[in-house]
């Protein structure tokens, strides 16, 4: 009888995990001037991992919540800045300069528990927004942070949605 039970849950399982491997992908939201998520690549794990950019290099968290890991924002004059999640869960950026080099690694602070957004507020003007689970005494299941860069480039402080 214990093997019978064993055997029904296992055929259970598999016939879950069959239906979540054939069910179809979400739509995706037309693109924002300026910004782009990267698309799920092949070699991101379903749970949390980490990762690292081709171009960018570093290590972040990718998968389950954080999905691919990565955010972009792409400037008026072509410069391509990265947003990731650190081992450390704070923000980090890197961006390409004028001569295809690459800045250094720039912690933005932060506490991130899934993928940071890019939200566009006017020319090379946006907010970066992350998510942080850790619940807090109100028992809300995550709070939500934003961080502007202003057109002149300075940064606001980090402040919660």
């Amino acid at each position: 009888m214990h093997g019978t039970r064993r055997s029904t849950l296992l055929a259970a399982v598999a016939l879950a995990a069959a239906a979540l491997l054939s069910a179809p992908a979400a739509a995706t939201a037309a693109p924002v001037p300026g910004v782009s998520a990267a698309p799920m690549e092949p070699d991101v794990p379903a749970a949390p991992g980490t990762c690292t950019d081709p171009t960018f290099g570093g290590t972040f968290y990718c998968g389950g919540t954080y999905g691919s890991g990565k955010a972009f924002y792409t400037f008026s004059n072509g410069t391509r800045e990265i947003f990731v999640i650190g081992a450390d869960h704070a923000v980090w950026t890197r961006w390409t300069r004028t001569d295809g080099s690459l800045s250094a690694w720039t912690s933005l602070g932060g506490q991130g528990h899934a993928a940071p957004r890019i939200l566009p507020r006017s020319t090379n003007s946006f907010a970066v927004r992350v998510r942080d689970y850790t619940r807090g005494s109100d028992s809300v299941p995550y709070t939500e942070y934003e961080r502007v860069r202003s057109s002149s480039g300075s940064w606001t402080s980090w402040y919660r949605v």
